[in-house]
């Protein structure tokens, strides 16, 4: 048997569904802030108007911030958790936690996209992977988020992709972490069953695998998506 995973519904951007979000059924709503990279980023003082109007705890999505930085973010915000999206130093972690030890911090941590179940292009070593994961860990990041990288030419996505990755791989990196899990990453209502079945994770992380386009959500999809992953029963 499977707990019934925790949902984070991504890339929040509108007032439309941050009310939907919050009403749906889900755990947490994602709100990426100042990521220039990404089109579902919003500035300082929408977030805060989304923020305000939350019923659901928000996670804060940052890229590469200083602590001084995310210390201004949480006074203006006060969100529930901190979501650092890149290659951020494990000392952040630890300095955020101990100045602002109300705050739940998560790490993404991305992988390559596959195709098929099958990385692509390169090889993952375990054991490296998962030192470097328990590294953010012990100090003091309370989530691990899987999610994808994916290459194009010479541009780089990490995160929103839209694209899978190993899940096999995902499930031998987490296995027995002392953190909670989220995996992330090309989730939608249609493989959202078989995601949970390979990698059984603490929570599942949808951006665009709910959208009609990006930044905006789908209803209908939402709610499947919260219906599917609901049918897995506590055990």
């Amino acid at each position: 048997m499977f707990a019934t995973p925790k949902i984070k519904i991504c890339g929040i951007t509108n007032l439309k569904d941050i009310e939907l979000v919050s009403s749906s059924g889900a755990d947490y709503a994602g709100i990426l802030v100042n990521v220039s990279a990404s089109k579902r980023s919003v500035d300082m003082k929408k977030a805060k108007n989304l923020c305000s109007k939350a019923r659901i705890p928000v996670v804060i999505l940052l890229w590469q911030p200083t602590f001084e930085e995310v210390e201004i973010v949480y006074n203006k915000l006060k969100p529930y958790a901190f979501q650092l999206l890149s290659q951020e130093s494990p000392e952040l972690v630890c300095e955020i936690k101990s100045k602002i030890p109300d705050v739940v911090v998560w790490k993404s941590i991305h992988l390559p996209s596959s195709e098929q179940g099958i990385a692509q292009d390169v090889d993952i070593n375990i054991g490296d992977m998962r030192t470097r994961i328990n590294t953010y860990v012990n100090s003091g990041a309370d989530v691990i988020l899987v999610d994808t990288v994916y290459k194009s030419g010479n541009s780089v996505q990490h995160g929103g992709t839209g694209k899978i990755s190993d899940w096999n791989t995902v499930a031998k990196l987490t296995e027995n972490l002392d953190a909670s899990v989220f995996l992330a990453g090309g989730i939608k209502p249609s493989n959202v069953r078989d995601a949970i079945n390979q990698v059984n994770p603490y929570g599942i992380d949808v951006a665009s695998g709910v959208e009609k386009e990006k930044g905006i959500k789908d209803p209908e999809k939402v709610m499947e998506l919260i219906k599917i992953t609901r049918s897995f029963s506590n055990g």
